[in-house]
């Protein structure tokens, strides 16, 4: 750039005439004058013009410049700061760090065009590993994932830029749910660090594997965690893997630590709750009930996973406070709704606690429930109702439901139980033979018919319909369950060749089902065959050892066997998990005659007595009392 000079030469400033010599010399001299003056400026010229240069293109003046620009983030500015640059003929290093920048810029925005068009104008002056991992990294972005990890296999595991082809290629292989390439590719990284430690316990613990992932999670340098990125998230994820093997001490141990971060309070919390549950620690329980009662500042996830871990531990009054006072926070979601009022049902109902029942459940609960659970509702709302005289509004809203929701066959099977139980059975009868109920009658239909008339003791009409079912094409989803209700009714009716046939039809995986197991044991007891029980129920407690059924079914088969000594232990323990006191006396009073029968005489005696106590209304074991002390005890 050339300055712009103003010059104004002392010897024009005189008026006085001068002689033709005189103009002559002083032509000459101007010419001279002229000659220098020109060199002058030329100099002057040239050198602010390289002193200019200097000042655009010195390095650490650039450096600043876009050093600024990237502190600041503002990458579109930067990047045409450098485009202007690269334009300029630039020292090679220069030149070269730029580009290094460039490519920066280009992988911080996504930029996959960008990058297309840098790779076209500089590929020749970037390297071989560099072109690899930009064309990769393009092909990433555009989900081309087949020429990705083509283009980054080419790099050397000798090159510094292998490590992020690597992360790159392991993000690729975890989107293609290929987690044991993903793994196999952050282990071919030879200086990991940290986050590659990190990345691979995360894809550890996504293939269930979480003592690996602990493994790895332990490699991580505590001061790396204090300073960068990872920060609390070693710890969370040593927590969920602590959980997952069951060693809830070393996770309480992880959880402390989550307490620091007020913005993962909620994690924080749902984990201390669970893992308190977990080692028993119900002094901690206690704590935190105090603080979700009093604030609403939390994710339903904690209300929700205490209001479970009380149900777990047995403190059904605290569940059904907290679900009272949280009700909103603990239904947050359809699937959840469902859920937690199971719990919430099923608690109340263990407590007999039928007004809140009554309360929670009505028609437009029954009538949003999803299917699967409305059996469950049902059947605890309908026992509610009658346990508080309200019979009517249950037909009401059965009724109602009826007509409302599409579980016809359901709903008429506790309308046809509420029949029963207030005797109006021919008015279920009715009910059922009305063809605006239910249109196409499958076989599960006519069961219910058959019940009402079992109930009513009209036996011909029940072995009509059943005879009509046992015909009928029953379709394979509920083949088990028509076959095993038959068998049942079948029982019923002492129609014991039936009952064998229909027995006969049920799968044998559904045979072994506690239910069908129970429905051939009282079918043995039915026809007298206690050696068929005895070797039934023998192999079945080995599953179901503290089952009162089938304790009940083979310590009677030992009793009317005459295997007294076999019959006692069996008696015993069914008093000792037995809570119903009439029970226990029944129980007491086999026992006592097991032990008369052996000759045990101040045994029996005792369990007499016990049942006396337990149930004064009946009067066997006094009646057996009196026999032991006139020696007239008989079989």
């Amino acid at each position: 750039m050339k300055n712009q000079l103003n010059y104004k030469s002392k010897y024009f400033s005189s008026k006085k005439k001068i002689s033709r010599q005189a103009l002559i010399v002083v032509a000459f001299l101007f010419f001279i004058f002229l000659i220098i003056l020109f060199v002058m400026i030329m100099a002057f010229s040239n050198s602010n013009e390289e002193k200019s240069r200097s000042i655009m293109f010195d390095e650490t003046s650039i450096k600043s410049e876009l050093r600024f620009f990237w502190d600041l983030k503002e990458y579109d500015i930067l990047e045409g700061k450098v485009d202007k640059y690269l334009e300029q003929k630039l020292p090679k290093k220069l030149y070269e760090n730029l580009l290094v920048v460039k490519q920066y810029i280009l992988l911080i925005k996504n930029d996959s065009h960008g990058i297309a068009n840098y790779l076209e104008k500089y590929r020749k002056k970037i390297s071989k590993s560099d072109y690899y991992f930009l064309s990769g990294y393009k092909c990433y972005l555009d989900k081309d994932y087949k020429n990705s990890l083509k283009y980054f296999s080419k790099i050397s595991k000798d090159e510094q830029i292998y490590y992020d082809a690597a992360v790159i290629s392991g993000k690729i292989y975890l989107e293609k749910n290929d987690l044991n390439s993903a793994i196999n590719t952050l282990n071919g990284i030879r200086n990991k660090d940290s986050l590659i430690f990190y990345d691979l316990a995360v894809l550890y613990s996504l293939k269930s594997d979480f003592n690996l992932a602990v493994s790895e999670l332990e490699r991580i340098s505590k001061d790396f965690i204090d300073k960068e990125i990872l920060d609390f998230k070693p710890s969370l994820l040593l927590v969920r893997s602590y959980i997952e093997l069951g060693d809830y001490e070393k996770a309480s141990n992880n959880i402390k630590s989550l307490g620091d971060y007020p913005f993962l309070i909620d994690t924080y919390l749902y984990n201390f709750i669970l893992v308190s549950y977990k080692t028993g620690n119900i002094d901690n329980l206690e704590n935190i009930y105090v603080e979700l009662i009093q604030n609403d500042n939390y994710t339903p996830e904690v209300y929700q996973i205490y209001y479970i871990v009380n149900f777990f531990n047995g403190d059904y009054q605290k569940a059904i406070e907290i679900f009272k006072s949280k009700k909103d926070k603990i239904f947050i979601s359809k699937d959840s709704y469902n859920k937690m009022l199971f719990l919430q049902v099923y608690m109340l109902d263990k407590k007999k606690a039928y007004d809140d029942i009554n309360e929670l459940l009505n028609f437009n609960i029954l009538s949003s429930v999803d299917a699967q659970y409305l059996p469950f509702f049902l059947s605890i709302y309908k026992d509610a109702m009658i346990g508080t005289g309200k019979a009517e509004q249950l037909e009401i809203t059965l009724f109602s439901l009826l007509k409302s929701r599409n579980e016809k066959l359901i709903i008429l099977q506790e309308l046809s139980d509420l029949y029963i139980l207030s005797g109006n059975i021919d008015k279920g009868i009715s009910l059922l033979h009305d063809e605006k109920i239910i249109g196409n009658k499958p076989a599960e239909y006519y069961l219910i018919l058959a019940k009402l008339y079992i109930a009513k003791k009209d036996y011909e009409n029940a072995s009509k319909i059943l005879d009509t079912v046992s015909r009928m094409d029953i379709d394979s989803v509920s083949k088990d369950k028509v076959f095993s209700q038959l068998a049942y009714f079948s029982l019923i009716l002492k129609k014991y060749d039936d009952f064998e046939r229909n027995y006969s039809m049920i799968s044998e995986s559904q045979k072994n089902t506690p239910d069908n197991q129970l429905l051939y044991l009282n079918y043995a007891i039915s026809i007298r065959d206690y050696q068929k029980i005895i070797d039934y129920s023998s192999s079945l407690l080995e599953k179901y050892p503290d089952d009162k059924n089938m304790l009940f079914y083979l310590g009677i088969a030992y009793y009317e066997t005459k295997q007294f000594s076999n019959s006692i232990p069996i008696f015993a323990r069914l008093i000792e998990i037995e809570k119903n006191l009439k029970s226990k006396a029944i129980y007491a009073i086999y026992l006592g005659n097991s032990y008369a029968y052996l000759g045990n005489i101040q045994e029996s005696l005792f369990f007499y007595k016990q049942a006396a106590v337990w149930d004064p209304d009946q009067n066997y074991s006094m009646l057996n009392s009196k026999m032991i002390e006139d020696n007239k005890f008989e079989d």
